[in-house]
């Protein structure tokens, strides 16, 4: 074999052998795009208020309008605001103003003006709601 013929037969060799070492990247190449879409939930606030009334006075002066959130019932609205004392729903008690099952006086509660006909657990708020809780008497 010619010199000739031995440079051309070391240099393919050497080809192969820097070739074969490469690493191999069998992936396809991908293009990657992310995309951030940020929705800002606001909670919808209602404004509702609530009178606290035990012979015939409002007790609560002062801490009559809140704003809740949309969907609150007014039991969960009563319990954050006030010293509540409650069961299966009903209130039996508000502040240091309790119902008296022996004297016949309960807290009864309406709502724009008519009578509630659920518990305070069901009774879903609405925006400008005026719910007034009376201590009252039967006979």
């Amino acid at each position: 074999m010619s010199l000739w013929m031995k440079k051309i037969v070391l240099l393919l060799m050497g080809a192969t052998v820097l070739t074969a070492c490469q690493p191999q990247n069998n992936a396809a190449p991908t293009e990657s795009t992310t995309v951030e879409s940020t929705t800002v939930a606001e909670e919808a606030e209602l404004e509702v208020t609530i009178d606290i009334i035990v012979e015939d006075e409002i007790v609560n002066k002062g801490e009559q309008t809140f704003k809740v959130a949309e969907g609150a019932n007014l039991l969960d609205v009563m319990k954050e605001h006030f010293e509540v004392v409650e069961k299966d729903g009903f209130i039996s008690k508000i502040n240091d103003h309790a119902q008296d099952e022996k004297e016949n006086i309960w807290w009864l509660y309406d709502v724009n003006g008519k009578m509630a006909e659920v518990g305070a657990n069901e009774f879903i708020l609405s925006d400008g709601d005026h719910v007034e809780w009376k201590l009252t008497a039967f006979e």
